[in-house]
């Protein structure tokens, strides 16, 4: 059974703001998440409960909450590495 994804309006903007080959290459690496939320490479952010981070290349991070209960997930940040970590 997949997860269901979760993009909220702010994150639907930062989407729409990349450039059409960080979307590329952005966009099924947030698809796959539904088949497995804790790929390889995630990362459990310190501090913050169920939330991780995954890296898509040397400079995008993606951000997400994880409801293994409800099997869903929320996209919360996706964007530059230097701007991903701004509100931790």
């Amino acid at each position: 059974m997949g997860y269901a994804i979760t993009i909220p309006p702010r994150v639907q903007k930062q989407l729409r703001d990349l450039t059409a080959y960080a979307y590329e290459r952005i966009k099924p690496a947030i698809l796959n998440l539904a088949a497995e939320p804790r790929p390889s490479g995630c990362r459990k952010l310190r501090g913050r409960e169920r939330e991780y981070r995954i890296k898509v290349g040397k400079h995008y991070r993606v951000r997400y909450t994880i409801d293994d209960a409800a099997y869903s997930l929320e996209v919360t940040f996706v964007g530059l590495r230097r701007d991903a970590y701004d509100d931790l």
